[in-house]
């Protein structure tokens, strides 16, 4: 098995000089400190969307996410898109999320376009 599962840790540095080697973490019960060997890591900040938006009914999903077409990134709202790990989308990382802000931004653009 390559998975190895660690619950109850919080994670204090990560080591390597070029290239990511390895996780110092401890146990928040013991407080006992480890260090595991790795070649990678994905961070994720936070699985709660700042979707609370004042004034504006945007449709979420039942954990909050807005929901978006997932080819132009519109909204329930007319004129308004969203992108990025506030979506309902699957794969919350930036390169992703990246490419989601492009894609909205084209569709903006041809919403815009189109109104002139």
């Amino acid at each position: 098995n390559k998975v190895e599962i660690i619950l109850n840790a919080k994670a204090l540095s990560i080591t390597g000089e070029k290239f990511v080697n390895g996780l110092e973490f401890e146990n928040v019960n013991t407080h006992e400190r480890k260090n595991i060997g790795l070649g990678g890591v994905f961070i994720e900040v936070g699985s709660i969307p700042n979707s609370g938006f004042k004034g504006i009914d945007l449709k979420k999903d039942a954990n909050g996410y807005v929901i978006v077409d997932p080819y132009s990134g519109k909204t329930n709202i007319e004129g308004v898109w969203a992108a990025g790990d506030i979506t309902s989308l699957p794969y919350k990382q930036n390169n992703i999320a990246m490419g989601d802000s492009i894609r909205a931004i084209l569709n903006i653009y041809d919403f815009l376009i189109s109104k002139k």
